[in-house]
C-alpha cells in the first residue's frame, strides 16, 4: 500500500523499499496456513527513538506476532487471546546502518 519502490537485487530477486511512514505490504491470509516461514528484512532505521513496527502478523493486539524496534532494539512480541510475551535482542541497532534481521516461524 502507498506505492513502495522496488529495487532489483539479482536475476530473480529484489526488495520492496518503504518510506517508513505511509507504505506497507499485506500478506494473503493463506500465509497463516503455512507450516513454517522465514521472514528476512534488511532495515536501516533513520532513527532509533520510539517504537517502529517492522512486521505484524495478526488481527489485533490480543492476537498477533510482531517484530518491532523499541528504541532501536529488535523485539519479538506475540499474543494469543490476550496473553503474550516478548523477547528482545541484547543491543539496539545503530541509526543509519543497514542490518539484516531474520525470523523463522
Amino acid at each position: 500500500m502507498g506505492k513502495p519502490g522496488f529495487e532489483e537485487l539479482g536475476r530473480a530477486d529484489g526488495a520492496l523499499i518503504f518510506d517508513g511512514k505511509t507504505q506497507y505490504a499485506e500478506a494473503d491470509a493463506a500465509v497463516a496456513d503455512l507450516g513454517a516461514i522465514t521472514v528476512v528484512l534488511r532495515v536501516r532505521p533513520a532513527s532509533t527513538k520510539g517504537t517502529q513496527t517492522l512486521f505484524d502478523f495478526g488481527s489485533d493486539p490480543a492476537n498477533h506476532f510482531a517484530l518491532v524496534l523499541q528504541d532501536g532494539k529488535p523485539v519479538l512480541e506475540w499474543a494469543v487471546a490476550g496473553k503474550g510475551d516478548k523477547a528482545a535482542a541484547p543491543a539496539p541497532l545503530k541509526a543509519g546502518t543497514w542490518v539484516e534481521l531474520r525470523v523463522e516461524i
